[in-house]
């Protein structure tokens, strides 16, 4: 048995609480999407920690291994996908109810991340409004229990300890060169690329093989207790800068990402109770909030965007913050109801608690249920008749001219003086001076999603010679978010005249 750190709990604490803050559009917490690369060095660290002393003691079972893994996280995130599905049902056009099961299927694969790759800006206004997007995490987390448990095996197995630990230092340079690489071209699709995030959990990695041997253990406890108190303390204290002073202008993950990770690092290598950062990070009301940390990330996302798409705006602060006090309800009842019995199935033995072979058979039949959930909602185009059939006269008219879009975002431009952009530019008010001139007053359609549905209808059913859009998810005309385009790249007084 690994024993308990309690100060870990702490530092999960640290990871949650500005995820859900920042999610919820508190700019005092601009960075707090940092948390999650917290959570990844915890996770590399805590995983690596099981499986080294398994291989130590010539006891590694992958069967096992890959048991707890499905004990820890499968039952809260099927039951909070689970409700998800009717509430995503009542609430979602069909087009937006089609994407929802495409994820839900992706999530049950563990592959969400890839899906959203080329599909989504995690900072973009537009997902916000996604009730999945932050599985994407989950599913860089279950690749790497995947694909790193065989690779360190076989590493242990041929070249021993060292052969081990040489592996995982040559796969931590290799993601970070590649992320370093990667956020420069494709740096949207960056950050959701398990390649280019592993190095993060690796470093976690590296902190397991530090504790696990007697020789490195007693040099760190050498350096004496002042220092041990000071990098503990700075440690600590970079995740924190992190979270205040990073933002969305901060290319993910990229050599920015050190200072959170290195943070997270020096805690677990030096953070130990006996220090006062420690202490601090094991006090009770930090490893409480730890200890359902899981469960609230799950549950943060779903509540935020169905509120906001229920609510048609962006809801208020003070609306926010009371959703953020029940995201942390919902947490601690998943935690004790569906989180805690599966885990303690691994300890205690009874009738009702599932054993292996039936642990696996019901993540199958629940990935499968949610597989199902996708390729319905895809072959019914988002349960559109369903949705029809209850939807008034002017929603199914405006459905019809909506459905002519093949899909929301594609940007139709046919070189001449019918196109969609997201944002005025030098070259796009040229191009309108010269249709101005061309054809005389035209057509524009500016706004969020609903204006991109409508422009792209517009562009395939309208023989109008000079028809633009403006158009930007998560957008509205009047939107105060200094990142939409229409605040950011307001027209100058001549554009202004050409619209």
């Amino acid at each position: 048995m690994i024993a308990h750190r309690p100060e870990i709990d702490g530092l999960r604490a640290i990871a949650i609480v500005p995820v859900v803050l920042f999610h919820s559009g508190f700019t005092l917490f601009q960075g707090g999407f940092v948390g999650v690369d917290v959570f990844f060095v915890i996770s590399g660290y805590l995983i690596t920690s099981i499986i080294l002393r398994d291989l130590a003691l010539e006891r590694f079972s992958f069967g096992q291994f890959f048991e707890r893994r499905a004990r820890r996280i499968l039952p809260a995130l099927f039951f909070v996908m689970a409700v998800c599905v009717p509430v995503a049902h009542a609430l979602l056009l069909p087009s937006a109810f089609e994407e929802f099961a495409e994820t839900a299927a992706a999530v049950a694969l563990f592959l969400s991340n890839i899906l959203f790759i080329d599909r989504l800006d995690y900072f973009a206004p537009s997902a916000e409004l996604n009730p999945l997007l932050h599985t994407w995490s989950l599913a860089v987390e279950e690749q790497f229990y995947i694909l790193f448990p065989p690779v360190l095996f076989l590493a242990w197995r041929f070249g021993g300890r060292r052969g081990a630990f040489w592996t995982s230092v040559f796969l931590l340079l290799g993601s970070f060169a590649l992320s370093e690489f990667a956020w420069r071209v494709k740096p949207a699709q960056t950050f959701f690329f398990f390649p280019t995030r592993a190095w993060e959990l690796l470093a976690g990695v590296l902190c397991a093989f530090a504790l696990s041997d007697d020789g490195m253990r007693a040099a760190l406890a050498r350096l004496g207790r002042i220092l041990r108190e000071g990098l503990a303390a700075f440690g600590l204290a970079a995740i924190l800068l992190s979270v205040f002073a990073y933002d969305k202008s901060v290319p993910f993950p990229s050599y920015a990402t050190l200072l959170p990770v290195f943070g997270v690092v020096v805690v677990i290598l030096f953070g130990g109770t006996d220090t006062l950062t420690g202490r601090i990070l094991a006090w009770r009301g930090f490893v409480g909030i730890g200890l359902v940390s899981f469960s609230a990330y799950l549950w943060h996302q779903p509540l935020f965007a169905f509120v906001g798409i229920w609510n048609g705006t962006e809801p208020g602060p003070s609306v926010m913050l009371a959703l953020c006090v029940l995201t942390f309800a919902l947490a601690v009842g998943t935690w004790w109801f569906v989180e805690r019995p599966f885990r303690l199935g691994m300890r205690a033995q009874g009738p009702w608690l599932p054993r292996r072979a039936q642990v696996f058979a019901a993540s199958a039949a629940g990935s499968a249920a949610f597989v199902l959930v996708g390729i319905w909602g895809l072959q019914t185009e988002g349960r559109a008749e369903i949705w029809l059939a209850r939807a008034t006269e002017i929603e199914r008219q405006t459905y019809s001219v909506l459905k002519q879009a093949d899909q929301i975002d594609r940007r139709s431009d046919n070189g001449a003086c019918r196109f969609n952009v997201d944002a005025l530019d030098e070259g796009v008010e040229q191009r309108l001076r010269g249709c101005r001139d061309l054809h005389g007053p035209g057509i524009a359609v500016i706004g969020d999603s609903h204006a991109i549905d409508l422009a792209e209808a517009l562009l395939r059913s309208s023989d109008a010679p000079f028809l633009f859009g403006l158009t930007r998810g998560g957008c509205r005309p009047d939107a105060p978010d200094a990142e939409c385009s229409y605040t950011s790249s307001t027209p100058k007084p001549e554009s202004s005249r050409v619209l």
